[in-house]
């Protein structure tokens, strides 16, 4: 009897070494790898600025207009965007005026054929625009014309350039006080409002992109301005 059981357990040793041997007649390898991916963000900001009387550039501060002649205009107000994403963006502006002083107070842009209009010292580039005048819109309760600002050969805008849009506030010198004092102006300052919009331009042309970014109408002004 124990010689039987004794074959029993050879055969069943024998059985496993052939399992174990035949396990390790095979080199094998495993690896599991965990695919991470950056998410890439597009962030913008309104950078505003003016000379001064030393003839720098500085942040701009609020300054009086007077009306002066289309001849005499100087810049006085610069309004640009910068791209402070990780992603190339597209971005368009819109610049408002109230429409009851459309024909009074002069808005002058940055227009020119070519996009590119400024290589700055650290490298970044300032792109020019083409701008039209886009329709009136119910803002703050009030008629106001809408301007729309896009880089001129609606390209896609680095990280680090920016897009100077408005560049130019002034009175036409048929302004008198009795207009101004009819306008109502609160605290004698001219409403005259600036937003930017921005989109990835990765995987999208430039068309889908203003797409996304809302038709141009009454509901996208509410989104904007009215808020």
């Amino acid at each position: 009897m124990k010689k039987k059981i004794m074959a029993m357990c050879l055969v069943i040793a024998m059985a496993a070494t052939a399992v174990i041997g035949g396990t390790l007649a095979y080199f094998t390898d495993s690896d599991a790898k965990t695919n991470t991916f950056t998410v890439g963000n597009v962030d913008i900001h309104i950078d505003e600025w003016m000379k001064n009387e030393k003839g720098e550039w500085v942040e701009y501060a609020d300054q009086k207009l007077f009306p002066i002649d289309n001849g005499k205009i100087t810049n006085n107000k610069l309004v640009e965007t910068v791209n402070d994403g990780s992603e190339d963006a597209y971005i368009r502006t819109f610049v408002t005026c109230p429409k009851d002083m459309y024909d009074y107070l002069g808005l002058g842009f940055n227009s020119g054929a070519n996009s590119k209009v400024v290589t700055n010292e650290d490298g970044t580039k300032m792109y020019n625009v083409t701008w039209k005048d886009v329709g009136t819109f119910n803002i703050n309760n009030e008629e106001t014309a809408v301007f729309l600002c896009e880089v001129a050969d609606k390209c896609e805008v680095a990280k680090g350039d920016s897009v100077l849009s408005l560049t130019t506030v002034w009175l036409y010198k048929n302004v008198t006080n009795e207009l101004i004092e009819s306008w109502k102006l609160e605290d004698g300052k001219f409403p005259v409002e600036v937003v930017s919009q921005a989109i990835q331009s990765e995987n999208l042309t430039y068309d889908e992109a203003m797409a996304e970014l809302g038709a141009i109408d009454q509901a996208l002004m509410d989104k904007l301005f009215n808020n």
